[in-house]
C-alpha cells in the first residue's frame, strides 16, 4: 500500500506545520496498514515492507517559504519527502509534473 500526502509550502506558517503534516500522514498510514504492520509505521522509521509513505511538498524552493519552513528539519527519511519547485520556475516544462 502507498499513502501519499501533499503539502503546499505557501500554506505553512513555520516548520511546525511541516511536522503536523508528517504526523497526519503517519496517522493515515497506520489507519490503512495491516494490523501486523501498524507498529512499524512511525516518524523517522522509513517505509515498511508493506506500507510506502511519501509527502509531496510543492513550492519548496520559494525563498519566502524557505525563510519560514526548514525542510532539513523533516523527521522523514530522505526518500519519503519529495520536493517540487514553484511552477513559475519551470514554466516551459509544467507538463512534466
Amino acid at each position: 500500500s502507498a499513502v501519499l500526502g501533499i503539502l503546499n509550502m505557501r500554506d505553512c506558517r513555520d516548520t511546525r506545520d511541516l511536522w503536523r503534516a508528517e504526523e497526519s500522514l503517519i496517522q493515515w498510514a497506520r489507519a490503512y496498514a495491516h494490523e501486523s504492520d501498524r507498529e512499524d509505521v512511525a516518524l523517522g522509521a522509513g517505509d515498511t515492507r508493506n506500507i510506502l509513505t511519501r509527502l509531496f511538498v510543492f513550492d519548496s524552493f520559494e525563498e519566502s517559504c524557505q525563510a519560514r519552513v526548514n525542510l532539513n528539519q523533516t523527521r522523514f527519511q530522505a526518500n519519503q519527502l519529495v520536493a517540487f519547485p514553484p511552477l513559475d520556475i519551470i514554466s516551459g516544462n509544467s507538463h512534466m509534473m
